[in-house]
This record gives structure tokens, sequence and C-alpha cells, in this order.
């Protein structure tokens, strides 16, 4: 079989073949710096999802273990009563009761752990919502417990139109008022809710806010407070509560790629914010 090698003979490159080469050079190059981008981003999420799981997998599994050591410890006591052939008296009843009151505290701090592990699952169905119709729909949803207090709620102009999730953003706005209510202890109580002109050039950066009169926050428990279970006062004081609000809070927020944060003033207020990017706010009658 006859064969044959020819070098340094090809054919000189056009300067189009040479143009379209380098274009290629320079495509495959932006390809690769963005796929290096994004593994690195990636990585970083990886990072404070793995840090956020470990805290989280303490602080859940503590807050669980309190209500399950009071139903075995009352449940011990009961028993111990039936074996020593007592019949049950009023003590043995007030034991039953407690235990009654911590199973339904146990599913409550269940149901808020399913709801907050559901949250960062699901996808955002982004679209034009009139915001002032989500804080309408909210302040529904609270309903009786915002009558109960004699709340009057403040809307100082109306809300604009922005492109969000409506279900997770009334979640948001219906956790803050609900929060605003409940930790307030003035005999006359007020929630403003609003939003700030967005900066010179930021138009895509929306901030809201939800103000109240309440007890205030010590500023030393500003990451705290969007911790999951974490609670700022006793288990029963303002009407209790899983602790779970404010974490799901953030973590909506976050998926709007936004973030929250607070100002307060003890036993003057706390106005809580947060922020939408890319919500694509739309002044009302505009």
């Amino acid at each position: 079989m006859w064969q044959e090698e020819v070098r340094g003979r090809a054919e000189p490159w056009k300067p189009v073949e040479i143009e379209a080469a380098k274009n290629l050079r320079l495509l495959m190059l932006d390809v690769v710096v963005a796929r290096a981008e994004q593994l690195a981003a990636l990585n970083t999420d990886l990072v404070r999802s793995n840090d956020e799981l470990d805290a989280f997998a303490y602080v859940a599994g503590h807050d669980l273990k309190e209500p399950l050591r009071g139903i075995h410890k009352y449940a011990h006591f009961l028993l111990e009563e039936t074996k020593a052939g007592r019949p049950l008296d009023a003590q043995g009843r007030e034991r039953i009761d407690a235990m009654l009151r911590l199973t339904v505290r146990m599913d409550s701090l269940l149901d808020a752990l399913l709801h907050f592990s559901r949250v960062g699952r699901l996808s955002l169905a982004r679209q034009p919502i009139a915001l002032g119709d989500v804080v309408a729909e909210a302040t529904d949803m609270l309903g009786a417990s915002l009558l109960g207090r004699d709340i009057d709620v403040q809307i100082p102009r109306p809300l604009p139109t922005i492109s969000c999730d409506r279900i997770r953003v009334r979640e948001v706005f219906a956790n803050l008022i609900s929060n605003a209510a409940k930790y307030n202890d003035k005999p006359q109580r007020h929630i403003e809710i609003g939003y700030l002109d967005p900066v010179d050039g930021a138009d895509a950066v929306s901030t809201f806010y939800v103000r109240d009169n309440g007890i205030g926050i010590d500023t030393k428990h500003s990451e705290r407070v969007f911790m999951m279970f974490k609670r700022l006062h006793t288990r029963d004081a303002y009407g209790g509560g899983s602790g779970a609000g404010l974490a799901i809070v953030k973590k909506l927020v976050e998926q709007h790629n936004g973030h929250s944060w607070f100002t307060s003033e003890l036993g003057v207020g706390t106005t809580f914010y947060f922020t939408l990017i890319g919500a694509g706010m739309t002044q009302p009658g505009a």
C-alpha cells in the first residue's frame, strides 16, 4: 500500500478564515469563563446551604425534643399513678391537658418545618401583580387576628404593580403584618405598609416595608430573628408561635433575589424591609 507524507505545503489561510478562528476562540473563552463563574456561584450556594442545613438541623432537633420530653414526663407520671391503682384526680387531668397542649405544639412545629422545607423547592411564577391587592388578600387571611387586636392598618400611598410570585409575596406580607400585630403592647396599635422610591439608576430594585409601633427588637438580634424556630421571648409570650415566620420571609425574599432586614427601637416600634430584585415596578396609574 502506497503512502505519502506531505509537510509545509498547506494552503495559506484566507483573512476571513483567520477572523472566524479568532471569533471562535473568543466565543469559546466566553463560554469557559461563564461556566467557571456558574460553578463558583453554585459552590458558594452549596457551602451556604450546608451551613444553613447544619444550623437548621440543630435548632429543629432542639425544639422538637422539648415537647417530646414534656409528653414523656407526664406520661410517666400517669403510668405510675395507674400502677399504684389510684383514680385519676385533678392533677392527673391537668397532666393530660398538658400532654394535649404539647402534642398540639409539636404538630405546629412539624407543620412549620414541612412548610419551610417546601418553600425552597418550589419555583417562582412571576407575573405583573398589583401589590395593593396582595396586601388586601394578606389582611383578609389574617382577619379575626387583626380585628381582635383593634389594629389600624395604614397604606400612605397606593402600592405599585411589580413582577413577582403572588402567593409568595402575599405570604411575606401576611407574616410581617401578623408579627407587627402580635408583638405590640400599645393601647393604640398601628401598622404602616409602604415602599421606598427607587434610587436613580436602580429602578429594578423595589424596597417595601411593614412598620409598627410595637415593643421593638434589640438590634443585637438582627441575624437571630431570621433563623428557624428562634424566638426572642418565652414560648407562650405574645400568643406563642413556632418562630418560623421570619425564617420563611427571608427564604421567600431570597427566592426573588432580594434580601430582608429591619430597623427598630425598643418600646417604640420596628420596621421590616425587603427587596424584590428585577421586580420591574410600575407606579399606580402609570
